[in-house]
């Protein structure tokens, strides 16, 4: 047997392969388990690697001299933090009848990017526009250039992300939220039920780009 521990971050997967070494005897593995209390890690298949063959739990199964299995193993945590594990392997080998492969994988937070969260902003504010619960404040048309130049700014601020300039792109929405937040002076630009929806997502882009 061979091994390593192994360390992942967030949601992966890893195999493991084991060969009959002999000298003489076939390798019989009477069953392979997975000792884990946390549900993160889950075998996903083993596989004889000469025939292609799929092996079922318990994976019982008897090697060959010079034969190999293919064990893959995903971790897929459910919260952030630490997971261990490990897997016990039996079998006939006279050095480790029963050997344990140690697991350890930490859950990350996946937190999208300032631009993934600044093209949800762009696509919400269109889709709210497109349906009539995000509008310009004015009378004739005054309202349209106002919503015009609300839009404008958003999407200048995706545009300062996308070249890296993020105290540029924060400036940008700090003055688009002045014109949204319901305070006055400066009057709002827009207004309707979806205005605290791109406000909140406002809010989380400069949150990501650490806007003071």
């Amino acid at each position: 047997w061979d091994y390593g521990e192994v360390e992942i971050a967030a949601s992966a997967s890893m195999s493991f392969t084991f060969e009959s070494v002999g000298p003489e005897t076939p390798l019989s593995m009477s069953g392979i388990f997975l000792l884990d209390d946390s549900g993160a890690f889950q075998i996903t298949s083993v596989i004889h690697v000469e025939s292609g063959t799929e092996i079922t739990a318990p994976y019982n199964y008897t090697l060959s001299l010079g034969e190999h299995m293919e064990m893959e193993v995903a971790f897929t945590p459910t919260y952030a933090g630490m997971f261990a594990s490990d897997i016990l392997i039996l079998s006939n080998a006279i050095n480790f009848p029963s050997y344990y492969i140690p697991m350890q994988g930490e859950g990350v937070v996946d937190e999208p990017a300032p631009g993934e969260l600044m093209a949800n902003v762009i696509a919400t504010f269109d889709a709210c526009v497109d349906e009539g619960s995000l509008y310009g404040i004015g009378n004739g048309n005054s309202g349209v250039a106002h919503l015009r130049v609300f839009g404008g700014m958003i999407d200048s601020a995706d545009d300062l992300i996308g070249l890296g300039d993020y105290t540029a792109a924060c400036k940008q929405l700090d003055h688009a939220l002045t014109k949204s937040d319901g305070w006055v002076p400066p009057p709002d630009f827009i207004g309707g039920t979806c205005t605290s929806t791109v406000n909140a997502m406002i809010g989380e882009v400069m949150d990501a780009l650490g806007c003071e």
